[in-house]
């Protein structure tokens, strides 16, 4: 990643997933895929989006996010430069906004 980009992950998991963004037909890393593409549509190589799956990883590696979902936060977890940002689904518009307002700074 360049200084002028941003990174955008996506932590969920297919179970908890199913009821906002994830479905049998289309699982997490498809969904996070449309996601990376409508954003490389718009951003281009500015925006790099990754999947973490919550059961494959150790959440005490993420604090932050660890943090929100103690809180409460629903899954799934929108990062943006290790910042939790959004929680409980996918806001395209809402993402998008955020870092059309970051890129510009």
């Amino acid at each position: 990643m360049s200084a002028a980009s941003v990174l955008v992950q996506v932590f969920g998991n297919e179970r908890d997933c199913r009821s906002c963004c994830a479905s049998p037909i289309f699982p997490m890393e498809y969904v996070v895929a449309q996601l990376a593409d409508d954003l490389k549509a718009d951003f281009g190589q500015r925006v790099e989006v990754t999947y973490v799956d919550t059961d494959e990883v150790e959440l005490a590696d993420y604090p932050q996010v660890a943090a929100a979902l103690e809180r409460g936060y629903p899954i799934p977890v929108i990062v943006i430069n290790g910042e939790p940002k959004f929680a409980g689904g996918i806001n395209l518009p809402e993402i998008k906004r955020l870092l059309t307002d970051l890129l510009e700074r």
